[in-house]
């Protein structure tokens, strides 16, 4: 989840929707109309470790430049991460930890992103500039999750030469904003996990 964290690093420029809440393992947006169950064994990474992952999500997608490379001037931040729940606890696996990753971006400034498809194009372009070896899937317009329609990119990642990471970008347009949900797995067994997991999304908006 790395590639969304560079990008939702940290909260600014304008005043984005509600951060949202978790109840238990319920994240419940109410500005979004979201309702998203995860598993009782699975972590919800609190507000105070998202500065750490996202510069390690910087280091990663650069090739292991620790000052981030292309993406250490990617300007002032307009978005907001929601939610980050990874299926162990951080710095307990070696290797990739699966996980989903939920965001909001403010786009009102950006005139030449009208779509959810507009975004994901921009998102990929953003994303070739480091020095991890990505591979893009082309990019799917329209699918169905939580009721509602998504643009999907799919991505996989190769930093290092025994680290394959796939990635699922999910991106709506609401309002003003971007909602994104990534999922980041290893291997195809946490890769259905977390498609079950999004199966129950429910999305009002």
């Amino acid at each position: 989840m790395a590639v969304l964290l560079v990008l939702a690093g940290a909260c600014g420029g304008a005043d984005l929707l509600e951060p949202g809440r978790f109840e238990g393992n319920i994240f419940i947006h109410e500005g979004l109309g979201i309702r998203l169950e995860f598993p009782g064994d699975w972590v919800i990474l609190p507000l105070e470790a998202q500065g750490d992952m996202s510069r390690g999500g910087r280091e990663l997608l650069s090739g292991g430049d620790p000052t981030g490379g292309a993406y250490a001037n990617a300007g002032a931040p307009t978005s907001r991460l929601l939610f980050q729940v990874n299926r162990y606890p951080l710095g307990t696996v070696q290797g990739m930890n699966p996980g989903l990753v939920g965001a909001v971006e403010n786009i009102s400034a950006r005139p030449q992103i009208q779509t959810a498809v507009d975004y994901l194009q921009m998102l990929q372009s953003f994303l070739e500039q480091g020095g991890a070896p990505i591979v893009f899937e082309p990019i799917a317009p329209s699918t169905i999750l939580g009721g509602q329609e998504f643009a999907i990119l799919a991505v996989t990642l190769r930093p290092t030469a025994d680290l394959i990471i796939g990635q699922v970008y999910y991106a709506r347009r609401v309002d003003d904003g971007i909602f994104t949900i990534v999922a980041t797995s290893a291997n195809l067994q946490d890769w259905q996990i977390m498609e079950k997991i999004l199966e129950g999304l429910v999305m009002a908006r």
